[in-house]
């Protein structure tokens, strides 16, 4: 943080300069007309016209067209004697406006999207992942407007759209607006971004004006869960609150309607070549939406010349197709406007130019082309990545502690920061840290401090990468962090399918080293087992013993929607090998010693081991529920092979084999917890210690374990549980009590008790 700051303010008739002294502004003067005025911002009045709708100008990209668009309301904000707020999470942002927009006045007003406990129980129950920040501008603005008393607003998308019309004009336009929703009663008045495109089926934000004489709010709390989205799952999978107006618009009579004004033209910046769905020019003209990039470059009329939506409200505008290309001509290219240096350089005759058709290339060819190119810069981006997180880890390992006991944390005050904290598939975490005093998003600015760092696994991706940047610069450590080996009803990748409390994990590890499925290093857990100072008691094993007995009785494992029961499959009276498949590419094969060619091997060694045998090759849940493959995929019955891909409880598949195959599966060790006798072709953590038949050997893994000695300490010492119903941490028996109610409701709910 600088301690003293100067920032130069550019205004309509003069300039302006705030002074901040530790990131707080102290004074601000103005020079209008060569006449100065002096203000203590934080003493200083907003004299707001709440009569009139206020606009609510949300930026968050940083392009060369974010600032003209920008420009474009704050023109208009100014034309209509309206009073604004600029919503941006962005700091260099922030300065970058001051920088380079022109402001009617010094009175600029900048808010942040509001992240409280609130809004955050809305946007659950609103927005998927994706849209989770989008989400929170939006309902910010509501909340806003709500604890101000505004009557009306306007809701602009201001970093990516503009009219292509005369600002004068424009504001007509959007008066009219204004005065046709207040005379019918029209709760929100959207343009016509994709309500056409979508043959009347999206409602959406962008261009928006509300009115605040209906409580949003109660219709929002009103929504207890994600079910509405049922509803619309054939035409999306991220939900936001677009589709949540949609809904509100179908079935609540709410008065959602959409506008545009006719021959108007309007530009939805972004990349205009490779998002031309998400971007681009409109124009709506003759009862059409025009998209003139899809019709005039991609040569595509089917999707560049729609027919409006027949619900969308009309205003007239006469504007002709020159007015249009002069507007863009003269504000926004340079085209037109070369120097001379330019002209010198662009000068050509017609009998020096080749015939270009022989140089033209096949378009196929150069998408092919492009493709491999962009495969190539993915494929160098995520082994950057990886390569650097591999480093990190090392250096973990390379300065481990003695000894690392995560229950000290527990009775810390902590300040986490992650991307993923509190995330929607992890969220009952917070019960771990009673003294949690905040999380802080990847793009934290440095003043809030955050001083508890982790990654949620130990994928190579951006945000765990400045996780990790951020925390070395604070010389502070990254944890890891992952869930137990006891977790909850259904997997994460159920989001959105099931109801919350079915996926979320209530069961988790910490490590201080690295991911207990990573075998290139000794995790925190591998060195606990491998050490052999480290006695486990007659008493622990006891336990131990226990809670293995209750999970076969029970048939608890680490997702519990499988329905239990004795399966039939293969021939009667042949003794039955089992194949545990996994998904594809998962990162506990690929930092855990499998490959492509491990499983290719275990399930060709399965055959020749057990000639006579049947051999049973499972799918995993992910592949079940066709969100991600395997590796044996596409694999038939054929000869003794009999592929299962029907759901069914790994305990009970277990019991029913009598031979185990796995690569780096948990499976595995729950298989050992049934008595079975296992063949490992990874190296998992249940490895190496002399309960399993390994084909591959970790020469750090010098110790030897029981059965219940390999239990306590991954199950108990290693892991860690959260009860949900009373909101703290408990131990592994309350745990897997919880995950029995928990799976007995579910089971109830489908008839399957």
């Amino acid at each position: 943080m600088k301690i003293f700051e100067k920032i130069k303010i550019n205004l309509k008739n003069g300039k302006s300069r705030l002074i901040k002294i530790m990131g707080i502004p102290i004074i601000q003067y103005d020079k209008v007309d060569n006449k100065k005025t002096y203000y203590l911002p934080l003493l200083r009045k907003e004299n707001i016209k709440k009569e009139k709708p206020i606009f609510y100008l949300k930026i968050n990209r940083q392009e060369d067209y974010t600032f003209i668009c920008l420009q474009h309301w704050i023109d208009v904000v100014s034309e209509m004697n309206n009073d604004y707020f600029i919503l941006c999470d962005n700091e260099n942002l922030k300065k970058n406006v001051y920088k380079k927009i022109i402001f009617p006045n010094s009175n600029i007003k900048f808010i942040k999207s509001n992240r409280g406990k609130y809004l955050q129980k809305l946007v659950n129950n609103i927005a998927t992942k994706f849209w989770e920040k989008a989400t929170f501008a939006h309902l910010t603005t509501f909340y806003h407007a709500k604890k101000n008393s505004f009557q009306n607003f306007w809701n602009i998308d201001a970093d990516d759209t503009l009219f292509c019309m005369n600002i004068k004009t424009l504001v007509n336009h959007l008066k009219d607006i204004e005065k046709y929703a207040n005379s019918n009663n029209i709760a929100s008045f959207s343009l016509d971004m994709h309500r056409s495109r979508t043959n009347g089926i999206h409602w959406s934000f962008g261009i928006t004006y509300t009115k605040m004489n209906i409580d949003w709010f109660k219709i929002f709390e009103e929504n207890k869960d994600t079910f509405w989205q049922k509803k619309y799952e054939n035409f999306d999978y991220e939900f936001n609150l677009d589709w949540f107006f949609t809904y509100l618009r179908d079935t609540k009579n709410i008065k959602n309607e959409t506008f545009y004004i006719n021959n108007s033209s309007f530009i939805h910046w972004g990349n205009f070549i490779t998002n031309i769905i998400g971007s681009g020019i409109f124009r709506w003209q003759n009862n059409r939406l025009k998209f003139p990039i899809i019709q005039n470059i991609i040569s595509d009329e089917y999707f560049g010349n729609i027919p409006i939506c027949k619900d969308c409200i009309k205003f007239e505008g006469n504007f002709t197709d020159t007015e249009y290309k002069n507007y863009i001509i003269e504000n926004l290219t340079y085209l037109y406007k070369p120097s001379k240096q330019m002209l010198n350089m662009w000068k050509y005759n017609e009998s020096d130019v080749k015939n270009l058709n022989d140089n033209i290339y096949n378009l196929e060819e150069l998408n092919t082309k492009l493709d491999k190119f962009i495969d190539e810069q993915k494929y160098l981006r995520q082994e950057m990545s990886n390569f650097l997180m591999d480093i990190h880890l090392k250096i973990n390992n390379y300065e481990v502690a003695d000894d690392f006991n995560p229950r000290d944390l527990f009775t810390m005050p902590i300040k986490p920061l992650n991307i993923e904290f509190l995330d929607s598939n992890i969220s009952y975490i917070n019960y771990l840290f009673p003294n949690l005093v905040g999380t802080f998003q990847n793009n934290v600015t440095t003043e809030l401090n955050p001083n508890f760092f982790y990654t949620t696994g130990i994928a190579g991706n951006e945000e765990h990468l400045r996780t990790i940047s951020l925390a070395h610069k604070q010389n502070c450590k990254v944890y890891i962090f992952e869930d137990a080996f006891l977790r909850s009803i259904f997997s994460y990748v159920y989001v959105n399918k099931t109801s919350e409390k079915y996926y979320k994990s209530i069961g988790f590890t910490i490590d201080d080293i690295t991911h207990y499925i990573d075998s290139s290093l000794p995790s925190r857990l591998e060195r606990w087992l491998n050490d052999k100072d480290l006695i486990i008691t007659e008493e622990q094993k006891t336990r131990a013993r226990k809670c293995i007995n209750k999970i076969l009785e029970t048939h608890l494992s680490k997702y519990n929607n499988q329905p239990i029961y004795e399966p039939k499959i293969g021939r009667d009276g042949v003794k039955k090998v089992l194949v545990v498949d996994q998904s594809y590419g998962d990162w506990s094969i690929t930092k855990g010693g499998g490959s492509e060619e491990a499983f290719r091997l275990m399930l060709e060694q399965a055959r020749n081991e057990n000639p006579d045998a049947d051999i049973i090759v499972k799918t995993h849940p992910d592949t079940i529920s066709g969100t991600r493959g395997g590796y044996y995929t596409g694999l038939t019955q054929h000869d003794n092979i009999y592929p299962m891909t029907e759901p069914i409880n790994p305990i009970s598949l277990i019991k029913y084999c009598d031979k185990v195959y796995v690569c780096t599966t948990q499976l595995g060790f729950e298989a050992l917890m049934c008595g079975k006798e296992v063949h490992v072709f990874g190296m998992p953590f249940y490895a190496g210690w002399g309960l399993t038949h390994d084909r591959q050997k970790c020469e750090r893994r010098t110790n030897t374990r029981t059965l219940e000695e390999v239990f306590y300490i991954a199950y108990i010492m290693y892991s860690y549980y959260v009860n949900p119903d009373k909101k703290c941490r408990c131990e592994i028996e309350e745990a897997m009590d919880y995950l029995l109610k928990l799976r007995d409701e579910y089971f109830k709910e489908r008839g399957q008790i």
